[in-house]
C-alpha cells in the first residue's frame, strides 16, 4: 500500500510528538506491564498468573492475566534465551 500523495506523505502533518506518557489503553484491556528476563534468561510471572492466555504480538510474548493486565516480554517471541 502506498501512502504517498503528490504533496508528500499523508503523515507529514501528523502531530507525532512523544509525550513521555504511557500509550492509551484500549477499552476492555488492562494495563501493560513489561517483564524482563534475568541473567539466566528466566522470566518470573507474578503469583496467580497463568499461561492459559499467551499471545505472540510481533516480536513480543504477551501473557494476559484474569484481571486484564497484559504482561509483555519484549522480544520474547524471537529470543532463544527466555524461559518461564
Amino acid at each position: 500500500m502506498d501512502f504517498e500523495t503528490p504533496a508528500g506523505s499523508e503523515f507529514d502533518s501528523a502531530n507525532l510528538q512523544p509525550t513521555g506518557d504511557a500509550p492509551p489503553v484500549a477499552a476492555g484491556r488492562g494495563p501493560d506491564r513489561v517483564l524482563t528476563a534475568n541473567a539466566q534468561g528466566q522470566v518470573v510471572l507474578p503469583p496467580g498468573t497463568s499461561l492459559e492466555d499467551v499471545q505472540v504480538e510481533g516480536r513480543n510474548i504477551v501473557v494476559v492475566a484474569d484481571d486484564g493486565t497484559r504482561y509483555v516480554i519484549v522480544d520474547g517471541a524471537i529470543s532463544n534465551r527466555v524461559n518461564f
